[in-house]
């Protein structure tokens, strides 16, 4: 089935080729279009951030991802290494093209407390620059995850509690770790 095309335009022979090449326009600035976008979301500052627990010792911490966690042996193993005090370890790496700065990194659970030490951390000082392909880490007592878990039923919330690390950047954007820790 055909439209009927009016008879000036029939009777044109340049009529279809033009209209080809003005859909071969508006397709080249579609494409257009999108790669800018691609490219402006691909070339500013990108921050992954990881939420991991473990134990540290006086050389350093041994730590694991909380989706994969270590069994009971191997947890007695890295505990008769001299890593014996808990700790909760959140890793950042900056994975774009620019630079980023760091304002802050928190534990938020749930419950919607969120927890910002002090001064009861291990890591770079805020705020931290981090350029291309760096990786920065924060350590923190690993008492803190109970500590959120029982403040989290005390100001009401129910169910399971879980805990996310978070990290603010300067440009105003948090970026929250994928993975989530049950408490």
């Amino acid at each position: 089935m055909w439209i009927a095309l009016p008879e000036a335009v029939a009777s044109d022979p340049y009529a279809m080729p033009a209209f080809i090449i003005g859909l071969l326009g508006l397709l080249g600035a579609l494409s257009a279009l999108v790669w800018q976008f691609a490219t402006y979301k691909l070339n500013g500052s990108r921050i992954k951030v990881e939420l991991r627990f473990g134990f540290a010792g006086s050389s350093g911490a041994a730590t694991y991802n909380v989706s994969k966690p270590p069994s009971e042996d191997e947890m007695l193993r890295i505990v008769g290494q001299g890593f014996n005090e808990p700790a909760i370890h959140v890793k950042v790496r900056s994975v774009g093209r620019m630079p980023a700065n760091i304002t802050q990194c928190t534990l938020d659970s749930s419950g919607g407390l969120s927890y910002d030490p002090l001064g009861d951390k291990v890591g770079p000082h805020f705020p931290h620059r981090m350029d291309p392909g760096e990786v920065a880490d924060w350590y923190y007592k690993g008492e803190l995850a109970g500590a959120l878990r029982d403040s989290a039923k005390i100001v009401g919330h129910s169910g399971d509690a879980f805990l996310w690390a978070v990290v603010y950047l300067g440009d105003g954007r948090e970026v929250r770790s994928k993975e989530r820790a049950r408490l």
